[in-house]
């Protein structure tokens, strides 16, 4: 932020070029709100905060100015201290032209762009007839017909064994379809004449993925934001209905897998805890933003409520009356989502304790037997299954890490923050403070 004496200063900062502000309605909160985009991040300011940036666009000199301009765009008087008092606390410094440009975080480990927005867009610009009403009815029905065909044996196939080469024909399939899935999201957009960026690949997580920059959707209203958040299980649907008939005329094995892989992709990308499609899509539904913030705010004034403390008031706005209570049970799904993954990296870790080192030393013994004989394909099928035998351990390792450091992190600021200004005391017998005293004095 900028330092107070800045802001008193002779000279007051000016706003970034190509800053916009417009009108922005989620339902989460009472009065106006406003979408404040600059680069590539966007801000939600409240009415006042509006009528501050947009005094600011007018590039007044001074403060005095600032407060001049204030008055007449809004008819409302407003001291030089208050402005002062917005300038230095309450506006990002991202904002400001003597800053960089912010840039939009992302949730993944790392990420880098593949195609930029210019060559995507053509793409998006003819695939956003699929969102015409005729067609998603027709593609919905079908896709429920698809589930009820292809499910059963679905789950059937996947208890077959797998050879090596399906491993990796199944990884560049399920690659392509998620790059399909991405460009539903980018044809969303242009069906409301919305803006997209690039496509990239990223990590998320342990899970390798693509993803598109859709940035922009903020200026969409909620309903239509919703439409975008499920574009890209939308186009992963019109190719499980292709899928589905190939599979009925021919009855390929590796394509059921492959649906069995697209029914878990779907049903993963729709989960709320994560920031992913389902995330996202609960949030605007909800009209609840920051939902993981959220969620360890109401945690934070849960936890000062049940030790009798004053709850805390967050400058930004929060979820109360019907929302609140889908907040609750949000959380408590988090809970339990959390839980369950703990309790399967517990018992993953008991069994790869026990079993890796045996697997390791029997499948080193065979490879050693194997390339001493001069047996080479024996020795190359054995060293690709001690490689198998070791990317599990590795997930373990990275999924731990993950846990304690996101999970982890998140506990200890909910503690830190429901603890806070907190004292303790504790109160001693008399006697023992008379014995104290006395050893003192000797």
């Amino acid at each position: 932020m900028l330092e107070p004496e800045s802001a008193s200063s002779n000279t007051l900062p000016k706003l970034k070029e190509g800053l916009r502000i417009a009108p922005f309605h989620d339902g989460s909160a009472a009065g106006e709100r406003y979408l404040v985009e600059v680069g590539e991040t966007c801000f939600v300011a409240s009415k006042n905060m509006h009528d501050v940036l947009t005094a600011l666009t007018d590039k007044p000199e001074t403060i005095e100015d600032l407060a001049a301009i204030y008055q007449e765009q809004t008819g409302q008087s407003i001291s030089t201290e208050v402005l002062a008092d917005v300038l230095a606390n309450r506006i990002p410094d991202s904002l400001f032209d003597h800053t960089p440009e912010p840039k939009n975080k992302r949730p993944f480990i790392f990420s880098f762009n593949l195609f930029s927005e210019t060559t995507i867009r053509p793409i998006s610009d003819r695939l956003k007839v699929l969102y015409a009403r005729p067609i998603v009815l027709i593609v919905c029905v079908l896709f429920v017909v698809a589930e009820y065909l292809a499910f059963t044996h679905s789950l059937r196939a996947i208890h077959h064994p797998f050879r090596l080469q399906d491993f990796a024909l199944s990884y560049v399939a399920i690659l392509a379809v998620t790059l399909f899935h991405e460009l539903g999201h980018a044809a969303a957009c242009r069906r409301f004449e919305c803006p997209h960026g690039d496509i990239g690949f990223a990590l998320y997580f342990i899970y390798p993925a693509f993803y598109t920059d859709v940035t922009k959707v903020w200026r969409l209203p909620r309903l239509k934001r919703a439409v975008v958040d499920l574009g890209g299980v939308y186009f992963q649907a019109m190719i499980f209905i292709v899928l589905t008939l190939y599979v009925m005329l021919t009855h390929d094995l590796f394509t059921l897998r492959l649906l069995w892989a697209m029914n878990f992709m779907m049903f993963f990308t729709l989960n709320p805890i994560f920031k992913m499609d389902g995330y996202w899509l609960l949030s605007d539904l909800s009209g609840l933003s920051n939902l993981h913030e959220q969620m360890r705010d109401a945690c934070v004034n849960l936890g000062k409520k049940l030790l009798r403390r004053p709850a805390v008031e967050f400058a930004a706005p929060r979820a109360h009356g019907l929302r609140l209570k889908v907040l609750y049970v949000y959380s408590l799904l988090a809970v339990f989502y959390y839980a369950y993954i703990v309790e399967f990296l517990y018992q993953s870790i008991g069994r790869v304790g026990v079993q890796y080192p045996q697997r390791v030393s029997y499948l080193v013994a065979v490879i050693q037997k194997a390339y001493y004989a001069g047996a080479t394909e024996p020795t190359i099928y054995f060293a690709v299954r001690l490689v198998r035998e070791t990317v599990w351990p590795l997930i373990l390792s990275v999924m731990i890490f993950f846990m304690v450091y996101r999970v982890g992190g998140f506990v200890y600021r909910t503690i830190v923050s429901v603890m806070a200004g907190f004292q303790l005391t504790i109160s001693m017998p008399r006697w023992v403070y008379a014995i104290a005293g006395w050893k003192a004095r000797r």
